[in-house]
């Protein structure tokens, strides 16, 4: 069985998903897509914005899903994907088709992930540890 949940942790990994949260809901800078980092704890910087357009055969407009996010200081990344909204994201959900990451996304987890999400690397990312 898995480790006992750490409130800590579970606080800290939470930040990030609120930060996704953020950007989602009020997103700066002109490109929903690419919301301008916000709610991003101290030490981390954005790596990644996540989106993908919502239902099997794509038919709406891509929305942001999430992030990736890298350590300043430390070789670490965490992806926080913000939580399902609406009837058509859980269809959706129930659809999905586990797979690799794509490469830049690779970098960050060792498990399989949805098949429909897409990454846009941010400017950035090139300077990450």
């Amino acid at each position: 069985m898995g480790e006992p949940i750490d409130p800590k942790k579970a606080f800290f990994y939470g930040q990030f998903v609120q930060a996704a949260y953020i950007m989602f809901r009020d997103p700066q800078g002109g490109d929903a897509l690419r919301p301008e980092p916000a709610g991003i704890p101290d030490g981390w910087e954005l790596g990644a914005w996540i989106h993908k357009s919502d239902f099997i055969l794509n038919l709406k407009e891509p929305e942001f899903y999430g992030i990736v996010v890298h350590g300043i200081q430390e070789d670490s990344r965490i992806i926080a994907i913000r939580g399902t909204k609406g009837a058509i994201e859980w269809i959706d959900d129930a659809a999905a088709i586990p797979t690799l990451p794509p490469s830049p996304l690779r970098r960050a987890c060792s498990h399989w992930v949805r098949h429909d999400l897409q990454l846009t690397e941010s400017s950035k990312a090139d300077a990450a540890p």
